[in-house]
């Protein structure tokens, strides 16, 4: 407590007090439950986390900098990408790429190279994670077209896509799964053009039933043309074999 007229003795505190404004001014370490950084960059970098996600669209050639890591480029037409020199970029950074209006060519700086390779391209409709070793550069294709494949020798099925409905009450009529196959329209709008659908006639366990249906647009509805089930195949329409 205070006493009126007595002197405050505030020299022995000014190492406490230093103290507290050093902490509160400096970096704390990590590892004494600080972010390592006095701004929010410098404390992503000594954690080790990237900041968001950057969306850019690209419609013509570009010079991909250490500014573009982390980011999301989508490219509108057929053009380059010419990558800064990879010690400068360092190892770590890495840039996606979608290739959405034309073939887009990723070109290392100089003599350095990709997936070892002077030049990579990412075809029209994919994608690509480009990623630098601070020496060179290395891209993952993330691709619209898949492939399955098995090198079992033997007679069993394979290789198997399973599309599982995991429902706690199945019943029947329930739509379990099935592939859409859609395009564009003339005015430039999204369109499910087919699906093959699966879905449950009966449940009940050890008497279980199935159906399959092919669907189709007809004048703009989407319209099931064949359902094969158990107890019949059903043709909606004119029904032509040949051969």
């Amino acid at each position: 407590m205070a006493t009126t007229l007595t002197p405050i003795e505030s020299a022995k505190y000014n190492a406490f007090v230093n103290d507290l404004t050093s902490d509160a001014n400096a970096a704390r370490p990590v590892s004494a439950g600080g972010t390592g950084g006095t701004s929010a960059a410098t404390g992503r970098t000594a954690l080790g986390v990237d900041a968001s996600v950057v969306y850019s669209a690209k419609s013509s050639g570009y010079t991909a900098v250490a500014a573009d890591n982390n980011a999301f480029h989508r490219c509108t037409a057929t053009l380059t990408v010419a990558l800064t020199a990879a010690a400068t970029l360092a190892a770590g950074w890495h840039l996606l790429v979608f290739a959405d209006g034309g073939d887009v060519t990723i070109d290392p700086n100089a003599s350095e190279t990709i997936n070892g390779a002077t030049t990579t391209i990412v075809p029209n409709g994919n994608m690509a994670i480009v990623i630098c070793d601070g020496t060179n550069f290395s891209a993952a294709g993330i691709p619209s077209l898949w492939s399955l494949i098995s090198n079992d020798a033997g007679a069993a099925i394979g290789p198997l896509l399973s599309l599982f409905r995991n429902s706690a009450s199945p019943a029947a009529a329930d739509v379990i799964g099935g592939i859409s196959l859609d395009g564009r329209d003339s005015a430039g709008n999204k369109q499910t053009y087919a699906t093959i659908e699966g879905s449950i006639t009966d449940p009940t366990t050890t008497s279980e039933d199935g159906a399959l249906l092919l669907r189709a647009v007809v004048a703009g509805a989407l319209t099931t043309i064949i359902n094969i089930n158990g107890a019949a195949v059903t043709v909606n329409g004119t029904l032509t074999v040949t051969g």
